[in-house]
């Protein structure tokens, strides 16, 4: 279904269809139906991160829509760490740093290098940007 929307939407056909399918999802989750106009790019990439956040999806989404070099750069991932306040009788989520590390993600990353002899095989073949 998430597939299927995103194509959708990317391509500006079927919109109908696509208002479906991410109402079917989010139906399922009980969260309010969005309408036609609230059917963008943005909104239905973001349904997807929040469907599939604990899949392993995220980074190979980012790629493939050409925003891993903004989104990573120098980023430091966080988490929540939880504890219980004696004195305040109540849990408080803290946030921290999960590891000291910071990512990138540079735009010769969006490219694989193409073993020299491949292109040597045919004289048509190029090697891709940021490789020569």
């Amino acid at each position: 279904l998430l597939n299927g929307a995103e194509a959708a939407v990317e391509m500006g056909q079927h919109l109908d269809d696509a208002l479906l399918w991410i109402n079917d999802i989010r139906s399922r989750a009980d969260i309010k139906q969005l309408s036609l106009s609230d059917l963008t790019v943005d909104k239905v990439r973001h349904e997807r991160r929040i469907e599939l956040a604990f899949e392993n999806h995220t980074y190979w989404d980012l790629r493939r829509w050409r925003i891993a070099d903004k989104e990573i750069e120098t980023k430091q991932y966080t988490g929540l760490c939880p504890y219980f306040d004696i004195n305040k009788q109540k849990y408080i989520f803290e946030e921290v740093a999960a590891n000291k590390y910071y990512y990138t993600f540079d735009v010769k990353m969006y490219y694989e290098r193409i073993p020299d002899g491949e292109i040597a095989k045919n004289e048509k073949l190029k090697q891709n940007p940021y490789y020569n």
